[in-house]
């Protein structure tokens, strides 16, 4: 059984959460190898020979302090970074772990997000877990919890029996909101290309991504593609549906209005009542459609729906309008 809830996970990143750092871990990344200069170069050329992840480095460690060796925090994380960027997570690990354990060095955010990350490589998603649990609060920060997020994105993407759509969702919600819509479609190749089976969400983000980048062509594609996958008690927010219906009465479509109007109600969505009102508006020479006012009448949709900035919340409603 999880120890943590992969839901509260998504909740308590959204209110940190900015794309720019959302899929990376730490401010001692592996993205480049940094040179370790000075005396502690003499240390890391103790450490780099032992290539077997099943020798331990802590007598190395052990040692050099035992000879008078100086030791500081920001060189061993430039270590630890070395080896990340090598591979070598086992060594780089038992840093991490001699860092604060024998040299009494406060970890920071991004110590421990380094270290959950290290630990998921070397121990697996379980002991992760464990370890997450185990900090403070305080260091339940951004990068500490996507770094757990990127844990479970490993386990999603190897793992099929661990298929969990919401993490690939959480992903896409990211990128939409930052408008970037064309690593939002190649995420969505990679997904199905995996096997996977994309829901309402991952349409709707897409949907409210175009509509925020005034492709309202496309907006109305995905968003019909969310339509026809939701579950019946869907509700999504009357902007986005608005923007739909005032979409086909600009182009003049009345045929394609009335599929869409027609597959609201189909998905109980909206009522017989908002439905007719709806169709005989299209069906007029000169429509007059005021889409926003016509689902605001009755509170036509339950509250305002789906939000993008909020992946994991399921708004449904027994009612329909």
């Amino acid at each position: 059984m999880k120890l943590v809830r992969l839901s509260s996970i998504l909740h308590s990143i959204k209110s940190h959460l900015s794309l720019r750092n959302s899929l990376g871990v730490s401010s001692y990344s592996t993205t480049t190898a940094t040179s370790v200069r000075g005396s502690m170069s003499c240390l890391y050329r103790k450490i780099s020979p032992i290539g077997d992840p099943t020798v331990s480095i802590v007598p190395v460690l052990d040692q050099w302090v035992q000879d008078g060796g100086a030791i500081d925090k920001e060189t061993l994380q430039v270590i630890i970074k070395e080896l990340r960027f090598y591979k070598r997570f086992a060594h780089a690990l038992q840093i991490s772990m001699w860092m604060t354990d024998k040299r009494y060095f406060q970890p920071s955010a991004s110590d421990a997000a380094v270290r959950l990350d290290l630990i998921s490589k070397v121990h697996g998603i379980e002991q992760a877990e464990i370890f997450f649990n185990s900090i403070s609060t305080t260091l339940r920060t951004l990068p500490t919890y996507t770094a757990l997020l990127k844990c479970y994105a490993l386990e999603w993407e190897s793992k099929n029996s661990h298929y969990d759509i919401r993490i690939p969702n959480f992903l896409m919600g990211a990128y939409c909101r930052r408008g970037l819509m064309e690593k939002a479609e190649t995420f969505v190749d990679r997904i199905i290309s995996k096997g996977g089976k994309l829901d309402h969400k991952t349409w709707f983000y897409l949907a409210t991504g175009y509509l925020q980048n005034n492709q309202l062509q496309k907006a109305v594609e995905k968003m019909k593609e969310a339509i026809a996958v939701c579950h019946n008690r869907w509700k999504p927010r009357k902007d986005v549906v608005a923007a739909c219906l005032e979409y086909f009465k600009l182009e003049g479509d009345v045929e394609e209005a009335r599929n869409f109007i027609n597959l609201l109600r189909a998905k109980n969505i909206i009522s017989v009542d908002v439905q007719d009102r709806l169709l005989n508006n299209f069906l007029c020479e000169e429509p007059n459609l005021d889409a926003r006012s016509e689902l605001n009448a009755g509170d036509a949709l339950a509250g305002d729906g789906e939000a993008l900035s909020e992946p994991e919340v399921d708004r449904t409603s027994d009612s329909s309008i």
